[in-house]
């Protein structure tokens, strides 16, 4: 799913603060990032605690029951039970964020996946959106920078 970086530039924290992206996306340094292996799991999991405080409930409320409408009625913490956080869940929820609500029970399509359009500058109604939107690209991308590139 594609980014929507392109707006941040019309957000008033940009303008007040560009390196706050740089800070938040750091990851690991060089020489120290992991691999994506059992090897790794507890190192990895480390990190993962160490951000959960920057990550907040990107990490900390993870919905893993719905009702029939697709609210959340129970949330799951990834540190410590990440192994009651089920895939399908979280795919139904990015694309509830990113592209348009599935229902419980609807069927995910197959990629490629495409952000819908949003236009913060213009709408005030995609505000949260894209705030949203900007806060998971963080944690994200902090994951990614974490890894290897193998990993």
């Amino acid at each position: 799913m594609e980014s929507q970086s392109a707006s941040w530039e019309h957000q008033p924290w940009y303008k007040a603060r560009p390196s706050h992206l740089l800070t938040e996306t750091c990851g690991l340094p060089e020489g120290k990032h992991l691999n994506f292996s059992k090897k790794d799991a507890l190192a990895f999991g480390a990190y993962i605690k160490a951000r959960e405080g920057d990550f907040g409930n990107i990490v900390t409320k993870i919905p893993i029951a719905l009702d029939e409408t697709g609210a959340p009625l129970k949330f799951a913490n990834l540190v410590p039970q990440h192994s009651m956080i089920k895939l399908t869940g979280v795919k139904h929820k990015a694309h509830a964020r990113f592209t348009n609500k599935l229902g419980v029970n609807d069927a995910i399509w197959p990629p490629p996946y495409k952000a819908s359009d949003i236009d913060p500058a213009n709408n005030i109604f995609h505000n949260e959106i894209f705030y949203l939107r900007m806060n998971l690209q963080i944690v994200a991308t902090s994951i990614k920078n974490c890894l290897s590139v193998l990993g």
